[in-house]
C-alpha cells in the first residue's frame, strides 16, 4: 500500500518520534465522597444507607475526612431524585374467579329422632341445644273467626 504524500512529501499524517518523557506531575488533592439519603430537602430520616422509601440524596466531596457524617453536613445539598407520586391508575379488568374453597366442618344439625307430629324446641337458651317435643297450642278455638264472602 502506498500513502498518499503531503505538499513536503511526506507519507500521511503519521506522525513523528516520540519526545522524551516529561517532569512528573505535582501529587494530586485526596478527596472523600459522601452518599446520603433523607425523606425530605432538611435531610430528616439521615442515613448513609440506600433506602428506597427515602426520596432525597445528597452528594458531598470534601478533601477533608468526615468522621462520622450528619443530616447537617449535606445542608443544601439535598435533591428530590424521584419525583412527585403520579395519580392512581384506572382499575384493571376483574380477574378470573378463584377455585372453591374447601369445604367447612359439618354444623350442628337437627337432631335425629323425632316421631309423626312432633316439632323440634329449644331445651335452653344455649345455641344447638334443642328436643323433639309434642307441638301444643295453635289449633284453632274460639280465638279466630272464619268469614266467607260470596260475590
Amino acid at each position: 500500500m502506498t500513502w498518499p504524500k503531503d505538499k513536503a512529501g511526506y507519507a500521511g499524517n503519521m506522525g513523528g518520534l516520540a519526545g522524551p518523557a516529561g517532569p512528573a506531575g505535582a501529587d494530586g488533592a485526596g478527596a472523600f465522597v459522601y452518599i446520603a439519603y433523607a425523606s425530605d430537602d432538611s435531610g430528616a430520616g439521615f442515613t448513609l444507607i440506600f433506602n428506597a422509601a427515602l426520596d432525597y440524596i445528597a452528594i458531598k466531596e470534601t478533601a477533608t475526612e468526615i468522621p462520622s457524617p450528619v443530616a447537617s453536613d449535606f445542608a443544601g445539598l439535598w435533591k428530590n431524585y424521584k419525583g412527585a407520586t403520579g395519580a392512581t391508575g384506572s382499575p384493571g379488568a376483574t380477574g378470573p374467579a378463584g377455585a372453591d374453597g374447601a369445604d367447612g366442618a359439618d354444623g350442628a344439625g337437627v337432631p335425629p329422632g323425632g316421631t309423626t307430629g312432633q316439632v323440634l324446641a329449644k331445651k335452653s337458651n344455649t345455641d344447638n341445644d334443642t328436643e323433639w317435643v309434642d307441638q301444643t297450642g295453635g289449633g284453632g278455638g274460639a280465638d279466630f273467626l272464619v268469614v266467607q264472602v260470596f260475590s
